[in-house]
């Protein structure tokens, strides 16, 4: 059944009104860092909405706000425009009190949009080991006909690797993207006030002595849950990674090394990876 014209006016009325009060955190990462953990962490929080891939996920969209990067205006107000209307009640709950929180990576690349379209918006900028991920990513098929590959970002022509792209592997371009990714979030959180931005590794959020979740939750200005169900949380592996093998980085060939090297060191060495600055 198809919404009615009244109701989508009602709901157009209430995401306006929402927006510039909601209390929101919005995930900025690669994927495949911990974003399903670190949902379950903050919903510890009596205080705190977490949602990890809510719908829609605006695959097309966000694709777009990276290739098209920067958006025409009229086309990121009638984007902001779809996903407020998306959100009304975890948005509405957002302005009574609540923090929402959206840990889906695909929103990195609306983050600019998000942090002008909602002004009490904050962000996390989660990363991860580079190589790590890429394994990830090609024990899931990324760039290799998997079926969200239409939807995954390319080098635009001002890209120094675009010239690369074709002749290059799915394990370039995952290196490539994760390169992308985070030099992107990195673009983001330079440009906001610090007070908006909570930058961290995967490995000192989620370790053993809880700190790293404490810090979390003192910045985000909510109760953390109790200290047994963090660390409970934290050592689960959720959404654990499935699917085709791929050697961890102590195996890798000299040229798969050096190749993560070639194209990631710069963002690597920012984000404190510092093995990668040069192949070995």
């Amino acid at each position: 059944m198809t919404e009615s014209a009244g109701k989508r006016l009602m709901r157009r009325a209430l995401s306006a009104a929402a927006r510039r009060r909601a209390s929101c955190v919005f995930v900025l990462s690669t994927g495949r860092v911990g974003t399903v953990t670190l949902t379950h962490l903050l919903n510890l929080s009596p205080a705190v909405d977490a949602e990890h891939e809510p719908g829609p996920q605006l695959l097309e969209e966000t694709r777009r706000a990276y290739q098209a990067h920067p958006l025409p205006g009229p086309e990121a107000t009638a984007l902001m425009r779809t996903f407020a209307a998306s959100r009304v009640r975890p948005l509405v709950r957002a302005a009574r009190g609540r923090v929402y929180v959206e840990s889906s990576n695909r929103l990195t690349f609306l983050a600019p949009q998000l942090s002008a379209h909602l002004p009490r918006s904050r962000f996390i900028h989660l990363h991860r080991d580079p190589a790590t991920v890429v394994r990830s990513g090609m024990r899931r098929g990324w760039y290799d006909n998997h079926p969200w590959d239409p939807y995954r970002i390319q080098p635009r022509p001002d890209d120094p690797w675009a010239g690369d792209w074709e002749r290059w592997g799915a394990f370039e371009r995952c290196c490539w993207f994760w390169t992308a990714a985070n030099q992107f979030c990195l673009h983001v959180v330079d440009r906001l006030p610090a007070d908006r931005v909570f930058a961290t590794g995967m490995e000192a959020l989620f370790a053993a002595d809880g700190d790293g979740a404490h810090r979390l939750f003192a910045w985000m200005h909510v109760p953390p849950g109790a200290p047994e169900d963090i660390r409970r949380v934290t050592a689960t592996r959720y959404n654990a990674q499935q699917g085709r093998d791929f050697p961890i980085w102590s195996e890798w060939t000299r040229e798969q090394r050096a190749a993560l090297a070639r194209i990631a060191a710069p963002v690597a060495v920012r984000l404190g990876y510092d093995r990668y600055a040069e192949p070995d």
